[in-house]
């Protein structure tokens, strides 16, 4: 499928998908893991977690997309 595609076509999908990579990575890591996770205090990171779920999960949400977009990456390399 991919062998009768233009390279313009290709290269466009992977930028595109890169763009989806980078910034899901940059809401996860940044607006969830930087504000409840404290790197030396577990029980602080548990209570932060249980006091702010919908931002966690959306952390979580934002992990999964950028492992979903892994997947076709991966397969456009290969």
């Amino acid at each position: 499928m991919i062998e009768n595609t233009s390279p313009q076509k290709i290269v466009k999908a992977v930028g595109v998908l890169y763009l989806i990579i980078i910034l899901a990575g940059v809401v996860g890591e940044t607006f969830v893991r930087n504000r409840l996770v404290v790197s030396v205090d577990a029980t602080g990171t548990a209570s932060n977690i249980r006091a702010s779920k919908l931002p966690w999960r959306m952390g979580i949400a934002s992990d999964l997309v950028m492992h979903i977009g892994d997947v076709p990456l991966m397969v456009i390399f290969y």
